[in-house]
């Protein structure tokens, strides 16, 4: 199980599922997947549309942003408003613009500290 099926389980508490799916606007069918992280039809991870995940967030009162990231969705731009419009034209520099976060500081520091150099005249 996902950590994020795991946080709908726990989201949803006592809830039924048929309560719960229609309260957030989706099947129950759709919700018990979501929960489980597999669709059974076709064995694949299920992943919810942006719209679906906003919806599972007002429903919940929680977190859109801790939603997606548990959904491992923080790096996909169609989920992540931060990451669009940078560096389109190049994705090399993308990634690496999104895989940043996820270095050692004092190598971010170090990495500043080459920029701070760069840009003085």
């Amino acid at each position: 199980m996902t950590d994020f099926a795991k946080l709908l389980v726990q989201l949803r508490g006592e809830e039924s599922k048929k309560s719960a799916s229609r309260r957030i606007g989706i099947g129950d069918t759709y919700l018990a997947a979501l929960e489980v992280g597999i669709d059974k039809r076709s064995g694949k991870p299920c992943k919810p549309s942006r719209a679906v995940l906003e919806q599972i967030a007002l429903a919940y009162e929680y977190d859109y942003r801790k939603l997606m990231i548990a959904a491992g969705l923080d790096s996909d731009p169609e989920y992540n408003d931060t990451l669009i419009g940078v560096f389109q034209d190049n994705l090399d520099l993308q990634e690496w613009y999104i895989n940043l976060p996820k270095h050692k500081e004092k190598d971010l520091l170090k990495l500043k500290a080459v920029w701070d150099i760069m840009i003085q005249k």
